[in-house]
């Protein structure tokens, strides 16, 4: 899952899909964007892109993707690429900084990058998160968080008491988006085993205790799969944004 945020503050709406990432461009009457996100479907999705792996073609086309779009801030999340490698990346796409957190055991891996040397400000990070302040320009000062939740299912009330850590830090303008590995109800899962009440139940209020508003997703609605072609397919919306309203009176428009 990739996503990054632009520079501008008054735009128009307009949403594409290319190869395994969900875009959402904004531009005012000038062009330039305010915000994208990008959503980079993990997983079994072999025509919609895997994991980003040393030689992997997913990251041709974050390449391409960054290139067209032109963002200012970049999160990828479950890079399973040594850092020197998000190095190279970063230097070939001319961004100025660039902080990662190595990934742990089988999942994980965030890094963010910024084109503008003082537009990002470090606050904090962990196996599962990268969070920090964003200047942008004529925008006030908003807070960014890059979420990995934990995988195991025993470990998903850390989860959920990290974001709930993570909302009384700072009363800032808040834009939380990653690969929160939970669902909010029963209808973002399609498959022959329900998902957990339990589970739907306690992200629901851990997202309830934050105010946090989920942004949507534009085009198909799951970012995950396994088992395609067999009785066993299952599919999920794990990757997903949310906001404070705070963050929405900025952007307004924002759609994922």
């Amino acid at each position: 899952m990739v996503a990054y945020f632009g520079a501008e503050k008054k735009f128009e709406t307009a949403a594409e899909e290319v190869d395994g990432f969900h875009a959402v461009t904004e531009e005012n009457e000038r062009g330039p964007k305010i915000s994208e996100i990008i959503h980079y479907n993990k997983g079994a999705y072999t025509s919609r892109g895997s994991h980003m792996e040393t030689g992997s073609g997913s990251i041709q086309v974050l390449m391409d993707l960054v290139h067209l779009k032109k963002p200012s801030v970049i999160l990828l999340f479950e890079i399973m690429i040594p850092n020197n490698k998000v190095e190279i990346i970063r230097t070939k796409l001319g961004y100025e900084g660039l902080f990662t957190v190595d990934r742990n055991g089988h999942g994980g891996g965030i890094a963010i990058l910024w084109k503008i040397k003082d537009m990002i400000q470090l606050l904090s990070y962990s196996d599962n998160h990268i969070n920090v302040l964003v200047h942008l320009r004529d925008v006030d000062s908003w807070r960014l968080t890059g979420f990995y939740g934990f995988l195991e299912r025993c470990k998903r009330c850390q989860s959920w008491d990290l974001i709930r850590s993570l909302y009384k830090q700072s009363s800032l303008p808040w834009c939380c988006i990653g690969d929160f590995n939970d669902l909010l109800n029963p209808s973002e899962k399609r498959g022959s085993i329900e998902h957990p009440q339990w589970l739907l139940s306690g992200f629901r209020t851990a997202i309830d205790d934050c105010y946090l508003w989920d942004l949507g997703i534009c085009g198909y609605p799951f970012t995950w799969e396994r088992g395609r072609g067999t009785e066993n397919w299952v599919e999920e919306r794990l990757d997903r944004a949310f906001a404070s309203q705070t963050w929405l009176a900025l952007f307004p428009n924002c759609r994922v």
